[in-house]
């Protein structure tokens, strides 16, 4: 059998590791796959190959977002990580968007580019890192930092409550993080999301509606109560059991067909039983929750409530 011509080998193997690494290889890996810095350079020169910051990457290769993790990595220190959102979307978060965050020791050299936020901490331990599929934090700690590097209030109380719903992370998981974290000015904040998911808000307009019953002087509704019924088993978003009352708090991934019939089934059943079911949309409790806030009001004074 002829042998391969050493430059072809090259880029073959090139093309091999590179592979299962989304068209993007570092330099030193490429090394010790075999692949030589001469062998690198006739690649590049031959125009099929491109070198970005610390590492190769296959020209015409689609630019997805992992290309983009492992390109601010290779510009980073090794110990660098995937922080805050991209640690959670390396993780599976789905619905939210973000540049890519890295987090390094403080002092570690790194290539700071567009569209890459790079946070140096004082605070760190190799042990809060995993290696697969790309160097990330832990989803509870980078859920946490998310939380704290967010463009706003709101967009923090999302993410805590997206991670938790997605099955990320756990309350008890950020409850028992959250001591480590030095102090910040969202810290009061994120304890009380936290701490409000852990009693059982896990969607954003779940935390909406229980801090509009407490400044309203409404009762607090128990959240994500089971139902298991012959049709199926559900979860209720929040449920005043003393009134046999349900709310249910609809976002936009109700308006799926599948979910709706669900929701349909879950509202036939909690009628069935003899409970009164209110609806509102997760926007209005956060844009215009005065017109629901007096059904509520009323629901609950016709079902025994002295007010």
């Amino acid at each position: 059998m002829a042998r391969m011509h050493p430059t072809y080998d090259a880029a073959g193997r090139l093309h091999q590791l590179a592979g299962d690494t989304d068209g993007v290889i570092t330099r030193r890996d490429a090394r010790h796959g075999g692949v030589t810095r001469r062998r690198i350079a006739q690649e590049v020169a031959r125009g099929r190959w491109e070198v970005a910051r610390r590492a190769v990457k296959i020209v015409g290769a689609p630019a997805t977002l992992e290309s983009a993790w492992r390109l601010a990595l290779a510009g980073a220190s090794p110990r660098a990580a995937l922080d805050g959102v991209s640690a959670l979307q390396c993780a599976g978060m789905v619905g939210f968007e973000d540049l890519v965050h890295l987090s390094v020791p403080k002092g570690d050299r790194v290539i700071r580019d567009q569209g890459v936020r790079v946070h140096e901490l004082r605070s760190w331990d190799d042990a809060d890192v995993l290696e697969l599929p790309v160097r990330r934090v832990r989803p509870e700690l980078a859920t946490l930092r998310a939380a704290r590097w967010a463009v706003s209030e709101r967009a923090a109380q999302t993410i805590l409550a997206m991670s938790v719903q997605q099955g990320l992370t756990t309350p008890q998981r950020l409850i028992t993080m959250l001591e480590r974290l030095p102090r910040s000015r969202r810290a009061a904040l994120i304890a009380a999301a936290v701490s409000e998911i852990a009693g059982g808000s896990q969607a954003l307009g779940e935390l909406d509606l229980v801090r509009l019953c407490r400044s309203h002087d409404l009762p607090v509704p128990a959240r994500q109560q089971l139902l298991r019924r012959p049709s199926g088993t559900y979860y209720l978003d929040a449920r005043f059991a003393a009134y046999a009352l349900t709310v249910e708090v609809d976002g936009l991934g109700h308006r799926d067909i599948s979910q709706t019939r669900v929701d349909q089934r879950k509202h036939n059943e909690l009628q069935i039983d003899g409970d009164v079911v209110l609806r509102v949309m997760s926007m209005d409790l956060r844009d215009d929750p005065e017109p629901f806030l007096r059904q509520l009001r009323r629901a609950l004074m016709a079902r025994g409530w002295g007010g």
